[in-house]
């Protein structure tokens, strides 16, 4: 996993992506023998629960530490940071872009004018354009292997892949919206 710089870590969390943030510190501590420290903290977050670990500069380091919450990790590094901490060299500072899915072609012909998909009492699958003005049937084998279909995609695709397809009372609601 790439470490980013903190201030990112917002921004990846909102894409949905898992990030690292590793501080290192290198300077006097009254707290050794020596009287100087080489040491890194690091913390791994995804979805708002992040885990932390810290250790010597060239160890594996301690067992993780967590979940905290995002909140409470980012205070931890500025608290860290204002200690002397400085961001891993190796850190980038521009979050890396999710890939968006490819839009599908817009429908062509009579299909373009489909706004709503009805389930009628034969448990066909009726398509509809604004006006409720019949543009295709689907016969009800493939209407049953369709539905089947669909609650499979529902239960495994995102919110946002849901948004265009969406069940309502007995009928399926298709958004069929420009490209």
């Amino acid at each position: 996993m790439i470490s980013i710089t903190p201030n990112l870590i917002d921004e990846m969390e909102c894409d949905g992506l898992s990030w690292k943030v590793r501080l290192e510190y290198i300077g006097p501590n009254k707290k050794t023998k020596s009287g100087r420290s080489a040491k890194w903290w690091s913390c791994n977050g995804h979805r708002g629960v992040a885990y932390t670990t810290h250790g010597a500069i060239g160890s594996g380091g301690s067992m993780p530490a967590g979940p905290f919450d995002v909140e409470t990790v980012k205070a931890k590094i500025r608290k860290k940071l204002k200690g002397g901490y400085k961001v891993e060299g190796r850190a980038i500072a521009t979050a890396p872009r999710v890939a968006s899915e490819p839009t599908p072609p817009p429908l062509t012909g009579l299909f373009s004018a489909i706004c709503r998909l009805e389930l009628n009492d034969d448990r066909q699958i009726v398509a509809v354009d604004e006006g409720g003005v019949v543009i295709t049937i689907m016969p009800a084998p493939s209407a049953e292997s369709f539905l089947r279909t669909y609650s499979e995609i529902r239960r495994q695709t995102s919110e946002d892949v849901r948004k265009t397809v969406l069940v309502r009372a007995g009928m399926i609601v298709m958004t069929n919206a420009p490209a």
